[in-house]
């Protein structure tokens, strides 16, 4: 920068000079290609002023350049540390002059020493930042190093694995979600969390070392094996929440079928069934003549059961009323004069491991409804697939033969009186709807005179089938 002492007023022009070669008429004067030694000068012209065009020549300087230190090499020293690490060491390549140090980007880091070689202290609070050196010769800086250092952070999930229900020679995965994890490994445990042995990829295993394990055709034998995953970075390893793997049996194939009434009464149904090939069957019942869609177990979960309506586990809308190697059942604790409906499901396996063959079959489901009001139980019954026969009473008969029939089904009925020698004495037909209906039958009147005293035998027929009772007429 060149300055005049503007003692006449007019306009001043500049004309830059370097070892007497005219480079510049800016003022000032900026170059980036001066040597050691040039010499710089300045040419003031005054022209328009108070006194003649005047032209002025500054003094001369002398340029000094300075060589630059040459660049250390690249830093040598771990790229990560941990948090709350000390002493952690860090060198260039010795350079002429003197180097600093500096950490920027990031807190929490001490740095010791000096020159080529330092030690650095990470607080337990430190974060990632950027390590520089930078040499100097006492006039100039010389170009940086830098080596930047992460500190990893602490690793947590925000998802752990979730076990898995698969049938065997089925495929099924864990996945788990790892914060600040760089290094991931699947570890299997077949002796229930004893013992646990990292997992390689293989037959059944694949995408051991990634946050998703895949398991490609289950075995039976693996039923119970558990699963976690080990997730680390420089700094940390923590292995996740333990997710079990159950391989549930082959569903059976065959469903229990032709749900038959043993007896009922007022506020208990006695059932049997034929069953399928399940090993076991889960029994159900519900205050309804249908059963809804989500009236069905859940493959991989045991039901407890308790023949009092209500008690036992929920299945849907329903409540399991029986459950076992059964082909029979009881529910009690019934309303009177309500409907009910019943259904089988054979399964195999149990509790997690329970598989479930949830589709209808012939006579399954089925429901009925209890009797109109107590005193009917399975003593005073005579019973069939579609209705039932109420025990004669009195039993001589006098005069009216009492008795009621009870019907599941709407049917047309048959109803004979018939003697020892096989002979039709009485005949009638009607046809009835479900429910109870009590038969009174007066012989005394209807076939006085053409009806002796003697054994006789009660023949009720409907949908295929015939119920007989044996009583003494005593007129």
């Amino acid at each position: 920068t060149a300055t005049r002492n503007d003692l006449g007023g007019g306009t001043a022009s500049y004309q830059w000079q370097v070892n007497g070669s005219n480079v510049g008429t800016g003022n000032p004067y900026t170059t980036t290609t001066l040597a050691n030694n040039d010499k710089v000068r300045c040419e003031i012209t005054v022209a328009n002023g108070c006194v003649a065009e005047t032209t002025a020549t500054s003094n001369e300087i002398t340029n000094t350049v300075n060589t630059a230190p040459a660049q250390p090499s690249s830093i040598t020293g771990n790229d990560s540390a941990c948090a709350g690490s000390t002493g952690i060491a860090y060198s260039v390549t010795e350079v002429t002059g003197v180097t600093y140090w500096s950490y920027t980007g990031g807190t929490g880091a001490t740095i010791n020493g000096s020159g080529s070689s330092i030690t650095i202290d990470f607080a337990s609070t430190a974060t990632s930042g950027t390590l520089t050196v930078t040499p100097h010769n006492g006039d100039c800086n010389g170009t940086a190093q830098t080596l930047a250092i992460t500190i990893p952070g602490a690793i947590s999930y925000s998802a752990h694995p979730a076990n898995a229900s698969v049938l065997s020679g089925a495929s099924t995965l864990f996945s788990a979600t790892a914060n600040n994890a760089t290094i991931w490994q699947w570890q299997v445990s077949t002796d229930a969390g004893l013992t646990w042995s990292n997992i390689t990829n293989g037959v059944v295993y694949s995408n051991a070392t990634t946050s998703t394990l895949n398991l490609t055709n289950v075995t039976a034998g693996m039923n119970g094996y558990q699963y976690k995953l080990l997730s680390s970075n420089a700094c940390f390893s923590v292995a996740s929440n333990v997710a079990t793997l159950t391989v549930l049996p082959d569903e059976p194939t065959t469903q229990a079928t032709n749900i038959t009434w043993v007896s009922w009464n007022s506020n208990q149904i006695k059932f049997k069934w034929t069953n399928g090939n399940g090993t076991a069957r889960l029994i159900i019942a519900k205050q309804a003549s249908i059963l809804d869609v989500n009236d069905k177990p859940t493959d991989g979960i045991g039901y407890t059961a308790n023949n009092v309506y209500g008690l036992g586990s929920s299945v849907g809308g329903a409540y399991a009323i029986g459950n076992g190697d059964q082909d029979t059942a009881t529910a009690n604790g019934l309303s009177a004069n309500t409907a009910y409906v019943f259904k089988v499901f054979e399964y195999n396996g149990t509790g997690t491991t329970a598989n479930y063959k949830t589709d209808n079959a012939t006579g399954n489901p089925r429901y009925r409804k209890t009797s109109f009001k107590e005193g009917i139980d399975e003593i005073t019954l005579i019973l069939g697939d579609k209705f039932l026969l109420t025990g004669i009473a009195p039993n001589p008969v006098s005069n009216v033969l009492n008795f009621a029939i009870n019907t599941q089904e709407e049917l047309r009925f048959t109803i004979e009186v018939q003697n020892e020698l096989g002979m039709t004495v009485f005949v009638m037909n009607k046809d009835l709807g479900i429910g109870e209906y009590p038969m009174n039958i007066n012989l005394g009147s209807e076939q006085r005179g053409q009806l002796p005293a003697g054994t006789y035998f009660l023949r009720v027929s409907a949908g295929g089938e015939t119920l007989s009772q044996k009583f003494i007429y005593m007129p």
